[in-house]
């Protein structure tokens, strides 16, 4: 993978905004530059509105314009205080002061700010691109200062609520994973009101375990990168390590590993009595190292576990911001109960209150047949459940084998039905052209043999997908799993079902067997459906602070960055 450019950085912005407030007044209480008389709290405020009000945007020294956004403009105008939230003449007010530093945290996770547009031809703003100079900012007032900070406030808000870009532009998502929740009002009302602007955007960040850990991670990482990065395993492209082997390679492999972002492999490898031996400490500490990169599970050190080790610390950020980014575009409350299938990461996880409560292994649609990413409601489970055979799998897998061997439907418990009648009596097989099959759709009937097992997570959707179990257990045992055709297997779907059974149902959880056994089709409604979102991460960290990096199984990435790129 070719090098990233980094996301456009905040530090030039936060350096314009300090230049802001160097021209009001020096920070250590010296005089104000090129102001005039020191003016009050409330003549600033009025600057302020008279600024917002004018013709045009505010308009620095070199021609360029501040961006003021409708909700910064309604703000200065309908506000009845009388003191600025963020600028004074003698410099910053304490919000002033929080806002600036968050501002240059807010650049860990990718959020980018920006205050200042160039005009074209037609008048009309230019995108987000054009950069702030602080050299064009010397001869402004606390006003501009004041506005800009506004600005700033309100355009971090926006990123952090909903994301930079639209899920629907990179054509990744069946529906709107952001559920169309809209930016609260009044953001700037509260900060006037005495709130933290801290604690307010802190309260706009999607409500996601993994989330948190990520932004920690990256802060980690630029640690990494700060002190030189980790070190390199040079060795030939084709060396293998194993339990047993003894080689100066082995002393570089143990090194990454206790410089990487896994707390037990870093326990696994410390204190080496002989570190250039592939003892059964470092095999371990390999096998995890692996299952988080989502490689071949065999504790030895070849070629794509040595490509893993050596990826660049700063290619490890790029990942975990993008996956940031696909994280703001949930709803920031994800409520008491919701479920979170990381297509990308091969879990799957019911969420309580933004906290795992259970989690599992799932097998997701393989390349050529992916998952579909949007957000859903899971309002019942069908237990015993027919398999209604989609037409694509009926042409290229099903038909061939009926063709070639007539007994494939009963060995198989498929039987045929009139088309548009799924759960209709079954038709005579023998009675049916098979050269077309007209007229009819093949139903697999509930058993052991079920594609879907013995039952499956209904949230309806366009896409006709839905968590469900399988006899295919040993899909489950490669760290990637991208073998269905578009729906979800869960790992253990008994344990599943028996939550939803206790927590959304007034059944009991102990009948569950008992309906099984009985291989009827039955539906059981959830009393409290559950919000359903598949995403796409392929960075995160977990609640161990474990970084795993997966491949991009569907080639999602490329997209998001060329399109972020041109924004």
């Amino acid at each position: 993978m070719r090098h990233r450019s980094r996301p456009r950085s905040n530090r030039l912005v936060l350096a314009s905004l300090t230049a802001l407030a160097a021209v009001a007044a020096c920070q250590s209480g010296g005089t104000p530059e090129a102001v005039g008389d020191d003016p009050s709290p409330e003549s600033v405020l009025a600057d302020a509105r008279a600024l917002v009000r004018g013709p045009q945007a505010p308009t620095l020294p070199d021609g360029r314009h501040l961006r003021l956004s409708e909700t910064v403009r309604d703000f200065y105008v309908e506000t009845s205080g009388s003191s600025p939230l963020w600028a004074t003449s003698d410099g910053l007010t304490e919000a002033g002061r929080e806002l600036m530093d968050e501002l240059e945290r807010l650049e860990i996770e990718g959020v980018e700010v920006h205050l200042v547009s160039t005009e074209g031809a037609t008048g009309r703003p230019a995108p987000d691109s054009a950069e702030l100079d602080p050299a064009t900012l010397r001869d402004v007032g606390p006003e501009v200062r004041e506005v800009a900070l506004s600005q700033a406030f309100v355009s971090a808000a926006r990123h952090i609520h909903e994301g930079r870009l639209d899920p629907d532009t990179i054509v990744e998502s069946g529906r709107d994973l952001h559920a169309d929740v809209p930016l609260e009002e009044g953001l700037l009302q509260r900060i006037a009101d005495g709130d933290s602007p801290v604690a307010v955007l802190d309260s706009l960040r999607p409500e996601m375990p993994w989330y948190a850990r990520s932004v920690a991670a990256v802060e980690t990482l630029h640690e990494v990168v700060a002190s030189g990065g980790w070190p390199t395993i040079d060795v030939p492209s084709d060396s293998v390590y194993e339990r047993g082997d003894s080689a100066y390679g082995i002393r570089t492999v143990r090194a990454r590993l206790a410089a990487g972002l896994a707390p037990n492999e870093q326990e696994l490898v410390a204190d080496a009595r002989m570190p250039d031996v592939y003892d059964t400490d470092l095999e371990e500490a390999v096998r995890s190292f692996q299952e988080r990169h989502a490689l071949d599970v065999d504790g030895r050190v070849g070629p794509e576990t040595i490509r893993a080790m050596n990826a660049p610390a700063e290619e490890r950020i790029e990942a975990l911001r993008l996956s940031l980014r696909r994280m703001r575009w949930l709803p920031n409350d994800l409520g008491d109960r919701t479920v979170v299938v990381n297509v990308a990461g091969f879990e799957m996880h019911v969420l309580e209150h933004g906290e795992s409560v259970l989690g599992m292994d799932v097998v997701v649609g393989r390349p050529d047949w992916p998952t579909v990413l949007f957000s859903d409601t899971l309002d019942h489970i069908v237990l015993n459940p027919y398999w209604h055979v989609p037409e694509s799998i009926e042409d290229l897998e099903i038909l061939p084998e009926v063709r070639a061997d007539p007994s494939y439907l009963s060995a198989n418990d498929y039987v045929v039905v009139p088309a548009g009648d799924n759960f209709g009596a079954p038709v005579d097989p023998g009675s049916v052209d098979w050269s077309e099959l007209e007229g009819y759709d093949i139903r697999q009937e509930p058993g052991p043999g079920n594609a879907l097992g013995q039952m499956k997570f209904m949230f309806p959707n366009e896409n006709d997908i839905y968590l469900h179990d399988t006899p295919a257990q040993h899909r489950f045992e490669p760290s990637a799993r991208a073998f269905s055709h578009g729906c979800v297997r869960v790992e253990r779907p008994h344990e599943l079902a028996r939550y939803f059974l206790e927590h959304t149902t007034s059944g009991d959880p102990s009948d569950l067997e008992d309906f099984l056994a009985t291989r009827e089709r039955t539906r059981v409604d959830l009393d409290q459906p559950v919000p359903v979102h598949l995403i796409y991460l392929t960075a995160w960290a977990d609640e161990d602070g474990r970084l795993h990096v997966h491949p991009d199984v569907y080639d999602r990435n490329e997209r998001f960055h060329e399109i972020l790129e041109t924004q």
